[in-house]
């Protein structure tokens, strides 16, 4: 699709959105977290996140070095994109090679391909496999659809899986309900030519609640040390949905979809013939899309939770080509067990197939990932000192051989009084795989023990 086609799309978006009653997206600020920054030590300590045990907790009961974006950050920051907004996470280190290229990691091993750090949106992992890394230019997420963005630092596999080594980043959207009405947005600045969006939300009844979007962005090339601009020019579309029901007082269900294609060109510099540095420009073009679907039910004292997704990928680049197919499945029971233990488990299975094609040859490459984590939070004094007691088992089978895995996790946490604490752990993530469709090479990564 080029960007004339991308266009006209849009427009339909718009015209057959504004055909609908405007309302003021008065929700936005209703049902957003509120802004760290005037919050007191006693509010911050209440501020909840998910991503750390996969359950609600807050920032004080959590054993790990987590940094929350809210809704109000985001609005005040003024950026026009994830990446630049993970500037302002302490310990992450945020690069931008190319007008369309960020390399986003922590504690070192940062690069374009960096393959431990694990990237989510409402629980879906978008690590991609055949490039070994995240493709930060077709993963966009609307801002103003942003209702936080848990940042932890430091491995998180036992409860997420491989890749989970360095940190976790989960971006989390709002929910349907929150964001009701009529939004149109459009920007323009030195980072980004005419970049437009629309969004409706609305409700069926008093359960269901939907929300339907679309946005169409350009953006120019980077300044050269000259002052003159870089051939990276770059142009993405997008649109997407989301409707949440109540089913009753116990059950919810959401499902949520979205689908992209973009693309442009990016300088890429060449180390041939040595020593010279020769700059060529790469033509690239992405597409893809997602659906998700997540049921939650909750029981007296316990809960459990499905989700289940399907993704597909396109890149296309001078060196390789390829597209990933991915459909994941995943299953967790919360349970109390007593006055003392928080006890959490889960299963989950994940197929990757893709059809690449690299420098040296044609490549087809199937894997499978079954997976169980089982967690323990106990309490060895109330108030005090909590242990945290995990580990995921994997068996990993591709085209290349099979792989099995442990992964443990062992966290202390002891609060010395409302507003100081001292945690440590330790755990054992591993790097699942590294792969290059370029070279066509495989290689796992083994496991290391972190501190």
């Amino acid at each position: 699709m080029n960007p004339m086609q991308s266009r006209s799309l849009f427009i339909a978006f718009l015209l057959f959105f504004a055909a609908g009653p405007a309302r003021p997206a008065d929700a936005d600020t209703a049902g957003s977290a509120p802004d760290l920054a005037a919050l007191s030590i006693e509010q911050l300590t209440q501020v909840e996140v998910t991503s750390v045990g996969r359950k609600d907790q807050n920032l004080s009961q959590v054993a790990a070095a987590v940094f929350v974006i809210t809704a109000e950050d985001i609005r005040r920051s003024g950026v026009a994109n994830v990446p630049e907004l993970l500037r302002m996470v302490p310990g992450i280190q945020v690069a931008q090679i190319a007008a369309n290229i960020w390399a986003i990691s922590s504690r070192g091993f940062n690069g374009r391909g960096a393959n431990k750090m694990l990237v989510m949106v409402d629980g879906r992992s978008i690590y991609n496999t055949l490039f070994s890394g995240t493709f930060w230019d077709q993963n966009q997420v609307p801002l103003d659809q942003i209702e936080r963005i848990e940042v932890t630092r430091g491995a998180g596999a036992t409860m997420w899986g491989s890749n989970a080594v360095d940190g976790v980043i989960s971006i989390v959207t709002k929910k349907a309900k929150d964001t009701k009405g009529t939004l149109l947005t459009a920007e323009a600045g030195n980072t980004n030519l005419p970049d437009t969006g629309i969004r409706f939300g609305g409700q069926a009844g008093d359960r269901l609640q939907y929300r339907l979007d679309a946005g169409f962005g350009e953006h120019p090339g980077l300044l050269t040390q000259n002052g003159n601009t870089a051939p990276d020019r770059w142009n993405s579309g997008h649109g997407g949905f989301r409707l949440d029901w109540q089913a009753s007082d116990r059950d919810t269900l959401s499902f949520e979809g979205s689908a992209y294609q973009g693309g442009g060109n990016e300088t890429v510099n060449v180390l041939f013939p040595l020593p010279a540095v020769l700059s060529a420009v790469d033509p690239f073009s992405f597409s893809g899309g997602s659906v998700t679907g997540r049921w939650e039910h909750k029981f007296k004292g316990s809960d459990i939770a499905f989700e289940a997704y399907y993704s597909r990928e396109s890149r296309a680049e001078v060196a390789a080509h390829g597209s990933l197919n991915t459909t994941d499945f995943d299953f967790q029971h919360h349970v109390p067990l007593g006055r003392r233990n928080d006890f959490i488990w889960g299963v989950g299975y994940r197929w990757r197939g893709d059809n690449s094609v690299g420098v040296s040859q044609h490549d087809d490459f199937d894997e499978s990932l079954f997976s169980s984590f089982a967690q323990d939070e106990i309490t060895l004094v109330p108030d005090r000192l909590t242990l945290t007691a995990g580990a995921r088992i994997q068996d990993y089978r591709n085209t290349v051989g099979n792989n099995f895995d442990f992964q443990p996790q062992v966290r202390l946490l002891w609060a010395l009084s409302k507003r100081r604490s001292l945690w440590g752990a330790v755990s054992r993530p591993y790097v699942l795989r590294l792969r290059s469709i370029a070279t066509s090479t495989f290689s796992l990564i083994g496991p290391r023990w972190v501190v």
